[in-house]
């Protein structure tokens, strides 16, 4: 299967309010971007599918003796298991036609598919979360770029 290459969006494209293609489980869909209210909707919506993820913090409190290791033990398995299911839920909330394809996506799929749409709808959903992610790279020093190209390379 071929790679496709990942086309970012233009200023004009969004002032035009484009929406952006991806492909899940050999059909293409059109995910657009949604007017004020209906991300503010979206992102309360989130918060409440979210809420799951931030329950394995909720015993921490300032100051306590806490070994990473045992955060990452109680965190981990939630991020990577129930935080890809949290936010594939968040991804069928933010798109109509794509709620309305949900069971034939999640049978033909692949995660990589479903990974490339959630961070659409966190892109169009979340204003700021490209520039935040984006913030966090540079800082750390790493090329998502980088990343990506290494994580795709045929092996």
């Amino acid at each position: 299967m071929e790679k496709k290459k990942v086309v970012e969006r233009t200023e004009a494209d969004i002032i035009a309010e484009k929406p952006e293609v991806v492909t899940l489980a050999g059909k293409t869909y059109e995910i657009k971007p949604q007017k004020v209210r209906e991300n503010l909707d979206w992102r309360q919506k989130c918060g409440i599918l979210s809420g799951k993820l931030v329950a394995g913090f909720e015993g921490l409190k300032e100051g306590d003796d806490v070994k990473v290791k045992d955060v990452l033990k109680d965190v981990m398995p939630l991020v990577f298991g129930e935080g890809f299911d949290v936010a594939t839920e968040m991804m069928f909330a933010y798109s109509e036609e794509l709620k309305a394809d949900e069971e034939k996506i999640r049978a033909d799929a692949t995660d990589e598919e479903m990974t490339n749409a959630v961070f659409v709808c966190f892109r169009f959903g979340y204003p700021f979360f490209k520039a935040m992610v984006d913030g966090m790279l540079k800082v750390l020093g790493v090329d998502l770029r980088v990343i990506i190209k290494e994580a795709t390379k045929k092996k």
